[in-house]
């Protein structure tokens, strides 16, 4: 799981740099690794975390093809195989959590109730996850849900209280909405 880790982030990394080469490199390296059984019982050896990630960095590609539908299937899909996995104490195995990026692609295509959703489950997996609440804020300014914004936004400043002022998602946070 640490090597997929790894491949799975730096994929994310060239897709945001429009590498796709490059992310398509590492999605083969993670295809490869998700049919690898792992060789011990120890942290990282749950063979289900490679091919979560391979569903989901397989998912954005389909996306930046314009194929949506299919990328959200995709997420659906990478998702229900992450609640699947038992829960573990630690740092998570699953770098970019499904419902989380689920939730940035619902958004994304302007689907603000099935964002403001996807954000609400990852945060009962990951209470306090800034980014899932960053998306939560988004999607209920989006459904002119208020109250559920004005919570995500008050959560947010309490976490990011001493983050740096220049950082844009805490001036977003920052401003009035």
């Amino acid at each position: 799981a640490p090597q997929a880790m790894d491949a799975f982030a730096l994929a994310l990394a060239a897709l945001g740099r429009s590498d796709r080469p490059e992310a398509e490199r590492w999605l083969a390296e993670l295809e490869r690794r998700s049919k690898t059984a792992p060789t011990a019982d120890r942290y990282g050896a749950n063979a289900e975390i490679a091919g979560i990630l391979t569903k989901e960095l397989r998912a954005l590609l389909v996306l930046v093809d314009g194929h949506k539908d299919e990328a959200v299937a995709m997420l659906r899909e990478a998702a229900g195989a992450e609640d699947a996995l038992p829960l573990e104490y630690g740092p998570p195995d699953i770098v970019k959590p499904s419902h989380e990026l689920l939730g940035e692609v619902l958004l994304g295509l302007a689907d603000g109730r099935g964002a403001q959703r996807e954000f609400e489950r990852s945060l009962q997996l990951a209470p306090r996850r800034a980014l899932s609440l960053l998306g939560l804020s988004r999607a209920a300014v989006m459904n002119g849900d208020r109250e559920a914004a004005a919570r995500a936004h008050a959560e947010l400043r309490r976490i990011w209280h001493r983050a740096d002022g220049d950082v844009a998602w805490v001036q977003e946070v920052a401003r009035k909405w």
